[in-house]
């Protein structure tokens, strides 16, 4: 029987035969597996040649298996169990019987088999259902976050391409609505281009007005050439005489056809001075009846002008009412339509609105000057406005009160293309430090903001372009010249450039010349 306790592993047998001494089994150990052998009172043979040549390769076997990776080479030995060996009896058995006494296995022997084997490559372990579609909804909510981020941005530029590509588009819409709006009101009402636009026109010429001694003609030069050397007006006249059905004729005096003479002797005729005969001649039958702007006698300047853009409007009305239909040249080029409501202080009544229009606004130059004195700083539309907040209305209640109340006006859309200006001087002949002051807050550099004068109209500017000066019996007009950038005097023949409004201001005090009717122009 063989003794369990030795240890077999890493041993071999020597390669005689060794006689067995009892009846049971000798174990017979070589490098690769256990051989075991039922011995009987015999010789124990050797190995076969075919496992002494696999002894002979198994350092080979080793030395190969040592190159392989790691991973491969962390492979658990196979154990080989020696099957359970039964000792018999020492009393010698015939073959197929066997003894009665039967012993529990005398010992297990493992060791490493060393048979070649193929060679393998250990797999990674594959990760467990959860934890893969874990990771595929953490990979699936990464996308989906980064497409959103992609689509914002997208987003984001598109919603700028198309901020962009609206305020462009605004901006023309804006600019061919003002185009249109122009377009109407010249097809319309048959108007001249904008003011910046005039300033690139062709020089306008400048031509005198005759006067003979004695024919007193200043009071019709100055009014006339006032509308000339307008361009809201001169240019849309010009065109509506070109039309013979635009306006209305008076077989007795036409005073349309005395203008439309007139101005077509400024654009082409060759003289130098022209005589302003007919538009008098038609004055002073117009009016015959009245006594007023005869022949050879001397008028108001500021009453010819109302009275000339009066005839002018029944002319180019053909009937109409001007004041709710399609206005005519006149009253969209010169009239102020406002509303005045008188409040009471005391009991709070208030009077119905009352309209009124008129060609000029007529202010108080005492009144300006003093709000000036009081309040230096303030512009001349700002002096205005208290200047016409000074106007006083009667209580309307049923008790009325005894003090004046103050009226409110409001200018009425649409804005005169020109704002004109009527200044009431205290006396014919002022005195120079008031002519001086008056000048200083007619500066043409600072436009006229309507808005000052009227608090609650809209927004429009407006720029002094000429005015009717008055002294003593004489009347003469200084006008700015667009094209040239330069003021012009014109004294009945006589027209004389001046370089600036400073110049305008010492030929002013040197001829003791103030300012009558002022021309504001639309900007």
């Amino acid at each position: 029987m063989v003794d369990s306790s030795v240890d077999f592993r890493n041993t071999f047998m020597p390669q005689q035969a060794v006689p067995a001494t009892n009846g049971g089994f000798t174990v017979a150990l070589v490098p690769v597996q256990i051989m075991c052998y039922p011995l009987y009172p015999a010789y124990v043979l050797p190995p076969p040649p075919q496992q002494l040549q696999h002894q002979q390769q198994v350092p080979q076997q080793l030395q190969h298996q040592q190159q392989v990776p790691q991973q491969q080479q962390q492979q658990q030995p196979q154990a080989v169990v020696a099957p359970p060996t039964y000792a018999r009896s020492h009393e010698p058995c015939p073959y197929g019987e066997e003894s009665s006494q039967q012993v529990p296995p005398t010992a297990y022997v493992q060791q490493k088999q060393y048979q070649p084997q193929q060679q393998q490559y250990q797999l990674q372990p594959q990760p467990q259902p959860q934890q893969q579609q874990q990771q595929q909804l953490q990979q699936q909510q990464l996308q989906q976050q980064q497409q959103q981020q992609q689509q914002q941005q997208q987003q984001q530029q598109l919603q700028r391409q198309q901020q962009q590509l609206q305020q462009q588009q605004q901006l023309q819409q804006q600019q061919l609505l003002q185009l249109q709006q122009q377009q109407q009101l010249q097809q319309q009402h048959q108007l001249p281009p904008s003011y910046s636009v005039v300033a690139q026109s062709p020089q306008v010429v400048h031509k005198g007005l005759d006067n003979p001694a004695g024919h007193n003609n200043c009071f019709v030069n100055v009014v006339l050439q006032t509308l000339w050397h307008l361009p809201a007006f001169s240019g849309a006249f010009n065109k509506l005489s070109e039309d013979p059905s635009s306006h209305k004729h008076n077989g007795v005096a036409c005073l349309f056809c005395s203008l439309k003479n007139i101005f077509s002797n400024y654009m082409y005729g060759d003289d130098a001075t022209i005589t302003p005969a007919c538009v008098r001649e038609d004055l002073s039958k117009l009016f015959a009846k009245e006594g007023r702007f005869q022949l050879g006698q001397i008028s108001d300047a500021a009453e010819a002008f109302v009275e000339v853009v009066n005839l002018l409007h029944d002319c180019l009305a053909l009937g109409r009412d001007c004041g709710t239909g399609k206005p005519c040249l006149p009253h969209r080029c010169f009239t102020i339509n406002t509303i005045s409501v008188t409040t009471c202080p005391k009991c709070g009544s208030q009077s119905d609105p009352e309209t009124s229009s008129s060609y000029i606004c007529y202010v108080t130059v005492n009144s300006l000057l003093e709000f000036h004195a009081e309040c230096p700083s303030h512009t001349l539309g700002r002096l205005m406005a208290r200047e016409l907040a000074d106007e006083k209305g009667v209580c309307t209640a049923a008790r009325p009160c005894r003090d004046p109340c103050p009226k409110q006006k409001c200018l009425v859309e649409p804005a005169p293309l020109i704002f004109t200006v009527g200044l009431v001087w205290e006396r014919a002949d002022p005195l120079l430090p008031q002519i001086e002051k008056v000048m200083d807050l007619l500066d043409p550099n600072k436009p006229l903001d309507i808005k000052e004068v009227f608090p609650l109209f809209a927004n429009g500017n407006y720029k002094l372009h000429g005015g009717i000066w008055f002294y003593g019996h004489h009347y003469t007009c200084f006008f700015h010249n667009l094209r040239a950038d330069n003021w012009v005097t014109f004294d009945d023949t006589i027209v004389s450039p001046l370089r600036d409004w400073q110049s305008v201001t010492e030929k002013s005090l040197k001829g003791h010349l103030h300012p009558s009717v002022l021309f504001f122009h639309q900007l």
